[in-house]
């Protein structure tokens, strides 16, 4: 299915041309650098490194091209909520499942897992 302005196939029908297809290969297969990790504290005093989501895009961009993916959230749950109505503090936790899909329609979807304890 084309586009019926421009005649250019939609986002999703999109190919790559080969040599998009080895240079994809090839920075996917690449080890991220420490200086692409950023860290946070962890249980038991240790660090966990994650990757900040502004270096994640960056990323994604030299990968696949600026207009070669796209992000949306499928599923957004609050597992849990309680608060403490003495101190006002709160405990949350929030899944979300998120698919990333590529110019071609490949898509791949996973689970994100986050909470926060005590805050007021």
């Amino acid at each position: 299915m084309e586009d019926s302005e421009s005649g250019k196939p939609l986002f999703g029908e999109q190919s790559f041309t080969d040599e998009e297809r080895l240079t994809v290969r090839r920075l996917l297969e690449r080890k991220l650098g420490k200086d692409e990790l950023s860290y946070r504290g962890g249980p038991e005093g240790t660090k966990v490194a994650y990757l900040e989501i502004s270096k994640a895009i960056e990323i994604a961009n030299d990968t696949f091209g600026y207009n070669g993916w796209s992000s949306s959230v499928i599923n957004l749950s609050q597992d849990y909520f309680e608060e403490d109505p003495a101190s006002g503090k709160v405990r949350v936790g929030m899944s979300a499942i998120v698919r990333v899909t590529l110019k071609d329609g490949t898509f791949r979807e996973d689970l994100g897992y986050g909470s926060s304890d005590g805050q007021v």
